[in-house]
């Protein structure tokens, strides 16, 4: 979609919770999740490497939050994915952590 300069775009909406449910996200290996975020993250890397200076002040309309611009777009989506590393290393140390036995007496306040 290209945004307009002037802020008029409609953006579309939508809920990540139902998109997740849909994709049955869940019943996807560990593998496959990352597999698609790494690839989702490169065509994202190669869009933004694509923009111009002009094009981070195209906006559009979201209806939650309001009038968007491209740059505050990029910005959430460093943020945004900063939330799915968290929620990757948190997945993996309560994995570990269940495994640790004794050895997880290290890890506790003394």
């Amino acid at each position: 979609m290209l945004l307009a300069a002037d802020g008029d775009t409609a953006l579309t909406s939508w809920d990540q919770v139902e998109v997740g449910r849909a994709r049955e996200d869940c019943a996807t290996s560990a593998g496959g999740l990352l597999r698609e975020f790494v690839d989702e993250r490169a065509s994202s890397v190669a869009l933004v490497g694509s923009l111009r200076t002009n094009d981070l002040h195209r906006a559009g309309q979201h209806p939650q939050v309001g009038r968007l611009t491209v740059a505050e777009i990029v910005n959430e989506w460093v943020h945004h994915d900063r939330n799915h590393f968290k929620q990757m290393l948190t997945n993996v140390q309560e994995y570990a952590w269940r495994q640790m036995g004794n050895a997880q007496r290290f890890s506790l306040p003394h």
